[in-house]
């Protein structure tokens, strides 16, 4: 089954590999949670051959850049809407046993979109500013050798054309405006992007016109009497199609049937369907998701496919990847389904939408009893999962006994009904290696450890890309531990001028003796309680050590949380990008500038930004708030 996977992904690998080496210009679509996604685009240079040569592949990512723009193109509507509205005849292309969906479906409330509207239209022209930074750069770049001047001609027009797109009118332009929806789900293994357009001939040329100004078409095949376009090489090809107003976006074997193409173009419909299965409208439903954006993951359902006969779609990859689920014993494929059934099943979706905020969750469902047992692990830090001011916090809670409790009845089980699957006897292996683990002799204040929050209120100077430290920080971190006396009586016996502090658990700060070692730690403070220890670093150390000491508990405690200020964030990373001179191979100042500027335009858009990773009854629970910055 490994092989097997790794053979498939092998294959698309090194079809985007190839892709890269040959584009003239590679923008790769990033997608942000809980916002817009950002086009970032370079030119490739020190290839062997003519570098401006194939320009076909740029093509599927301004395809894929249209498709990115359906989130601020989004319907009003007037009634609260539910999965089965808006777009929901998408679904009857997605098969009810599909692995795998994302579905984008309902239109936004009104009055976020008006909110969004002129948000999506900043982004939109920085863009294009990066667009034509990037034209300009590869303009003074090219000589008159190897024809190079025409192909950089060649890649201004495409860029112009593209700078068009960047507007909703421009989107409109191509059959995209705020009636689009979008699936993208799994047919059988295989990966399917479906976007509903108002015209599909207006896509068409859009394709067109983008094929004319790169001066070479993508090659085109027949299926019946519908064509398409692909790009690819001899392992696999994306294939794009518009089959009257939908737009299809697919990556399958470069050997594939007529029957494959067929099934995951929507020609062949599914046997049934996940509009009759109901199966989003009762994750929403049961989550309190609203309809806007639902993801579903079926690890039963994949695990299925490489331990059950297959038949359409996955009996033919399985075929040209020589898998043969018969190849295993009743007893591995038994063992599999167990397996799978730790963790079934992952779903996600947005529990909020408003002009205030963007919320989302997403939930790992584990086993009940592996949930129960998980859920005992955290442990309450002050602050973790309440904190929200600052630029930026991290934390962790842990309860290491119930860890080691949790870990022992694993191995027990391990041992009481052992695997017998061959292809698990390494696993089954690990149980010695973890009881020896066990045994090994644990200080016993470690056990009293319950996790820590670090918080950083002002950050300085400092180069990420060089790794370069700030040059100075107002930051605090917390450790929440049982008895801080003990831990802290250790460290005087290895420190005189730990000895010497006279710290008393009534969290009053003491200033704390630090070496000369960096600008960054100045102005060291230390604080205790009976339940805490808190060392501070900067302006505003003895405020900031009583906050973080008095904080609130979370309920759920989280086994990790963060919070930020995206506003700060944006703005600190556009300084960042300013403050690193590029490269002599990377893109040029103009080209930095630009993309620095599309960064700090999205300072304005977000306010404050918490994502928790809980452990609860069902499993593993992410769920992320994105506030949206309100005008004053």
């Amino acid at each position: 089954m490994h092989d097997a996977n790794a053979k498939l992904w092998t294959q698309i690998r090194v079809s985007l590999q190839r892709s890269d080496r040959e584009a003239a210009l590679q923008c790769d679509l990033l997608q942000r949670p809980n916002s817009f996604d950002t086009l970032v685009c370079r030119p490739l240079r020190n290839r062997p051959e003519n570098n401006m040569h194939e320009l076909r592949r740029p093509l599927i990512i301004c395809i894929a850049l249209l498709i990115g723009a359906v989130s601020v193109s989004c319907s009003k509507t007037a009634e609260k809407p539910s999965v089965s509205t808006g777009n929901a005849q998408l679904l009857e292309y997605v098969s009810a046993e599909t692995p795998y969906i994302l579905a984008n479906l309902v239109p936004l409330p009104d009055d976020v979109l008006d909110m969004l509207r002129p948000k999506a239209d900043t982004m939109f022209r920085a863009y294009g500013a990066v667009i034509q930074a990037l034209i300009d750069d590869q303009a003074g770049r090219s000589d008159d050798k190897d024809g190079e001047q025409e192909d950089a001609a060649r890649i201004e027009a495409l860029g112009t054309e593209i700078k068009a797109l960047m507007s909703l009118d421009g989107l409109n332009s191509a059959g995209i405006d705020r009636t689009s929806g979008m699936v993208f789900y799994g047919d059988g293994l295989l990966p399917v992007l479906r976007l509903r357009l108002t015209d599909g001939d207006l896509m068409e040329q859009t394709i067109s016109r983008l094929e004319g100004k790169a001066g070479e078409k993508m090659s085109t095949g027949k299926l019946g009497d519908h064509s398409y376009r692909y790009a690819g090489d001899d392992d696999a090809r994306i294939v794009v199609a518009v089959i009257e107003n939908d737009l299809v976006v697919t990556l399958v074997p470069a050997n594939h049937s007529d029957e494959l193409l067929k099934s995951v173009l929507g020609f062949t419909p599914p046997a049934k369907s996940m509009a009759s299965s109901g199966e989003l409208q009762t994750i929403a439903a049961q989550n309190d998701f609203e309809p806007y954006s639902l993801f579903l993951l079926d690890v039963t359902r994949l695990v299925s496919t490489f331990i059950d006969d297959q038949q359409g779609t996955n009996k033919e990859i399985l075929a040209l990847l020589e898998y043969d689920s018969t190849a295993l014993s009743d007893v591995c494929k038994s063992e599999f389904r167990e397996m799978a059934a730790v963790a079934p099943r992952a779903i996600a979706g947005y529990t909020e939408i408003s002009t205030e905020r963007f919320s989302s969750n997403l939930v790992v469902e584990f086993r009940k009893d592996i949930a129960a047992g998980l859920s005992e692990l955290t442990a309450p830090v002050p602050g973790l999962g309440v904190t929200d001011s600052g630029f930026f916090s991290f934390g962790m809670s842990v309860n290491l006994l119930a860890a080691r409790e949790f870990y022992a009845a694993r191995l027990d089980a391990m041992e009481a009904d052992p695997f017998e699957c061959e292809q698990l006897a390494d696993l089954q292996a690990s149980v010695a290696k973890g009881r020896q683990m066990l045994s090994q002799p644990v200080m016993p204040v470690l056990y009293s450890i319950k996790g820590f929050l670090a918080l950083v209120d002002a950050i300085e100077g400092g180069d990420m890309l060089k790794k370069q430290p700030p040059t100075s920080m107002d930051a605090g971190v917390l450790l929440s531990i049982d008895n801080p006396q003990a831990v802290l009586a250790m460290g005087a016996m290895f420190s005189p001028e730990i000895a010497g502090l006279n710290l008393q658990p009534d969290g009053k700060p003491v200033p704390l003796p630090v070496p000369p070692v960096s600008p960054v730690v100045s102005d060291a403070l230390i604080a205790m309680t009976d339940t805490a220890l808190a060392v501070s670093v900067g302006k505003g150390g003895e405020d900031r050590l009583e906050s973080m000491l008095a904080a609130d508990f979370a309920e759920p405690a989280p086994l990790m949380s963060t919070n930020l200020d995206s506003g700060r964030y944006y703005s600190f990373v556009a300084d960042a990008m300013r403050a690193t001179p590029p490269e002599d191979d990377k893109a040029s100042p103009k080209v930095v500038a630009a993309m620095a500027d599309m960064t700090e335009a999205m300072e304005g858009w977000f306010g404050r930004m918490a994502v928790d990773v809980n452990l609860t009854a069902r499993g593993l629970e992410v769920p992320t708030t994105l506030e949206i910055a309100q005008e004053d």
